[in-house]
C-alpha cells in the first residue's frame, strides 16, 4: 500500500480459517454488535437478489473498502454439473454462457459487492 506508514497484511482465509475468524469476532461482538456473519459459501439459484458472502480476509493494519473482480476469479457451475472457469469474468457486472450438454443457459446479472467489517 502506497503511503503507509505501517506494515499491513491480508490473508485470504480457507473456510476452515474463516469459521475460527467469525468464532472469535462473535465472542468479542466485533464492529457489527450482534449482527449475524456468515461464513463465505457457494452462490446458488437461490439467492438471486441477496448478499451473499463470498470470501473472508484478515486485514492486519488494513481496511479494504472496495471488491473489484477483475476477472476469470470466479467459477460457475451448471445444475447439470458443467463447469465454466476460465472465462467467469464479472468486471462488467454480467456474465452469461450457455451450457449445450444440458441445454441450458446460464447467466450472473448485476453482480454487486459490499465490504462488512467486523
Amino acid at each position: 500500500w502506497e503511503g503507509s506508514k505501517k506494515a499491513s497484511t491480508l490473508i485470504v482465509l480457507d473456510e476452515e480459517g474463516a469459521k475460527s475468524a467469525m468464532k472469535k469476532i462473535k465472542k468479542k461482538g466485533g464492529k457489527n454488535g450482534d449482527s449475524e456473519i456468515d461464513v463465505p459459501r457457494d452462490v446458488t439459484a437461490d439467492d438471486s437478489g441477496q448478499y451473499v458472502p463470498i470470501l473472508a480476509m484478515e486485514c492486519r493494519g488494513l481496511e479494504p473498502f472496495a471488491f473489484h473482480p477483475m476477472g476469470e476469479e470466479f467459477r460457475v457451475v451448471s445444475n447439470g454439473g458443467l463447469v465454466f472457469e476460465d472465462d467467469v469474468d464479472l468486471s462488467e457486472g454480467d456474465w452469461g454462457e450457455y451450457d449445450e450438454e444440458n441445454d441450458a443457459a446460464l447467466s450472473i446479472n448485476e453482480f454487486e459487492s459490499k465490504i462488512i467489517a467486523c
